[in-house]
């Protein structure tokens, strides 16, 4: 049972892999819009998917979360 799992928990994640690499630029821009979202764990969630893509963009998303949490 524990094998079927595993094997299912894999096809699941080449297919959302396979979904990503296809979006590619789409996808990204598609996320980028959250960053204006009203909820500050979204917009740092998807700064966090996009931080290797747009470092720039990122920062000034999570900057301020980080002050708020007192991280700096």
């Amino acid at each position: 049972m524990r094998k079927l799992l595993d094997e299912a928990g894999v096809k699941s994640a080449d297919k959302a892999l396979a979904a990503l690499m296809q979006l590619r630029d789409a996808g990204r821009g598609a996320l980028a819009l959250l960053f204006a979202h009203a909820r500050m764990d979204v917009r740092v969630t998807a700064a966090a998917f996009l931080l290797r893509h747009r470092t720039a963009e990122v920062k000034v998303v999570v900057e301020p979360w980080l002050i708020e949490k007192e991280f700096e």
